[in-house]
């Protein structure tokens, strides 16, 4: 790692546009612009750590309205800014030999200008963040800007696109992990797919990713599997469907030593006629190895919507297949076997 450089001080006439409103961008244009400088305006005294991963690369302490440049190692993308007084750190990218500026403005307030990469990751996010996200304008935005970002720099920078997408999809997956989001449409994403599966040399790992974050999301098929019934004999799914057909049906992963997924057994219960006449079925699944103690928590927990035992030999497959990272877990599908939501809440299934 280079020697730590800070700007303590400037020149006078640096000081004095600086104190006056110079913008980040001017100010990496000044005598020791370097690749990642931050600008303390607040008046407090500050000690910012750089990390990768949660581990420290960098660290620097700034005096109330005064800049000081880091050096990270050039090879890092994803990248994290950090303060002593504060636990959440900041996210940012960080394009190969392109400087970043990031100005700290008080509070827990950051502007971060510079980098081609932070720019497509910053817009992605707004759009899957927006207050409009309930409006079709947004995710087509979403869909149009994401996929013209990725596909242009596919074309003309490869290298950088690949550093990207390798941190922003499985990003992307984790986030999804905790409820449903905004996905490019599938023909832009199928459109996405094909071109790294063209890339030379082959990009396995970040086409897997892809793949698998397409299957996430909303429309995509049940994947139908065998299971073990409550008699020990082995069933398919697809008799569940056709047993509750015309009926959206809430999957629920579950587990008889998980203390979450019992308690959410209860809430289910209290609310299970208003789920059944919001035209829905309930459908467990246990992750338990051992069927004597999943026989039991269904007696002591009194469940009366149906159930089915994951079976050893399958367990990974269908765990990877629906995404379940822990339990509870549980997935809405439509009447035609679409998924609707990931970790529906109780008011969707009471009024969706």
């Amino acid at each position: 790692m280079k020697p730590l450089r800070r700007m303590r001080t400037l020149p006078f006439w640096a000081c004095l546009l600086f104190h006056c409103g110079l913008s980040t961008k001017a100010l990496a244009q000044l005598p020791g612009a370097c690749p990642i400088q931050i600008t303390n305006q607040s008046s407090e005294k500050l000690m910012f750590y750089l990390l990768e991963s949660g581990a420290k690369l960098d660290s620097l302490t700034l005096e109330p309205f005064t800049v000081g440049c880091m050096q990270p190692p050039v090879t890092q993308t994803s990248l994290e800014l950090g303060m002593n007084r504060a636990k959440y750190t900041f996210p940012f990218f960080k394009d190969k030999g392109q400087p970043v500026r990031i100005a700290f403005l008080g509070g827990w307030n950051f502007k971060v200008e510079g980098s081609r990469l932070d720019s497509m990751w910053r817009t992605a996010i707004g759009l899957q963040d927006s207050p409009e996200a309930g409006i079709a304008f947004s995710l087509e935005r979403f869909e149009s800007q994401g996929f013209q970002s990725f596909s242009a720099m596919l074309r003309t920078d490869t290298a950088l696109a690949i550093r990207f997408l390798n941190n922003y999809v499985p990003q992307l997956k984790k986030k999804v992990q905790h409820g449903p989001i905004f996905f490019p449409s599938p023909v832009y994403m199928d459109s996405l797919i094909r071109q790294v599966r063209g890339l030379e040399p082959p990009q396995e790992k970040l086409l897997g990713d892809l793949i698998d974050l397409s299957q996430r999301r909303p429309g995509t098929d049940f994947y139908h599997f065998d299971y073990g019934g409550i008699d020990g004999d082995t069933l398919h799914t697809a008799s569940i469907f056709e047993r509750y057909k015309g009926k959206k049906i809430l999957v629920d992963f579950w587990a008889s030593w998980c203390s979450p997924c019992r308690r959410k057994n209860q809430t289910l219960k209290q609310h299970y006629a208003e789920i059944l006449a919001n035209n829905t079925q309930i459908v467990g699944f246990t992750l338990d190895d051992n069927p004597s103690d999943w026989k039991k928590a269904l007696q002591e927990d009194q469940i009366p919507w149906y159930q089915g035992l994951i079976l050893p030999e399958q367990k990974e497959t269908i765990l990877k297949r629906f995404f379940c990272a822990g339990v509870p877990h549980t997935l809405l599908f439509s009447e035609e076997g679409k998924l609707l939501f990931l970790h529906p809440s109780l008011e969707v299934l009471l009024k969706h």
